[in-house]
């Protein structure tokens, strides 16, 4: 049987391209691939599901948030504890992972769920959930498509929190890569460490 390798974001696809590049070009080397996502665009799902039509790239969501998908009581349920988990960081700087998205919990449950050789972390809340799957024997990379701590720099933002996951994702990732060879030097300085950081830049052909 094909190794498998999980892809993890909670972005969708078609705005996602490092994702989906990556997802083609694990496929092209023969392995099995399963991308695992938020869905809660149905134009950007079409989208999504666009790109991957030729191939056999499978592609799932750990959470569907698309009204028509989803009650509105439950729907409700994740936006308000997110909410809540935001102005918990904002007022006591207090960072958990419902500060960086709306369900990790489930991400992670969906993950453990593949059994995959390789699982690779793209954005925050996948980032947040590698660290959890490395704690639990599983192989996991990493790619910095941004340096997080320092994006977006809100009130709300968990920046202590995505620190300690960075760190952590340089000195325990399967590899590690960042979108800028000036933002793997940097993020080296940063934390002190003379692991690898590959470069892979955005502007590579499919």
């Amino acid at each position: 049987m094909a190794k498998k390798v999980c892809l993890l974001t909670d972005h969708h696809l078609s705005v996602n391209p490092r994702v989906w590049k990556e997802a083609f070009l694990y496929k092209k080397l023969g392995f099995e691939v399963v991308v695992i996502s938020m869905w809660n665009s149905a134009d950007l799902l079409e989208k999504d599901f666009s790109i991957i039509k030729d191939s056999s790239i499978i592609y799932k969501s750990f959470l569907y948030m698309i009204p028509c998908h989803i009650s509105s009581v439950k729907r409700y349920f994740f936006r308000i504890r997110k909410r809540i988990a935001c102005e918990i960081q904002k007022r006591f700087g207090i960072g958990t992972g419902l500060a960086i998205s709306y369900a990790p919990e489930l991400m992670y449950k969906s993950a453990l769920k593949e059994r995959a050789d390789l699982y690779v972390a793209h954005l925050e809340c996948a980032f947040y959930i590698g660290k959890k799957l490395i704690k639990s024997g599983k192989k996991v990379a990493f790619d910095f498509e941004d340096w997080y701590s320092n994006d977006y720099l809100v009130p709300e933002r968990p920046v202590n929190l995505l620190k300690k996951i960075e760190k952590f994702a340089i000195e325990k990732g399967a590899f590690v890569t960042a979108a800028s060879d000036c933002m793997a030097n940097a993020l080296k300085k940063e934390y002190l460490t003379n692991k690898t950081i590959t470069t892979i830049y955005n502007g590579f052909s499919i």
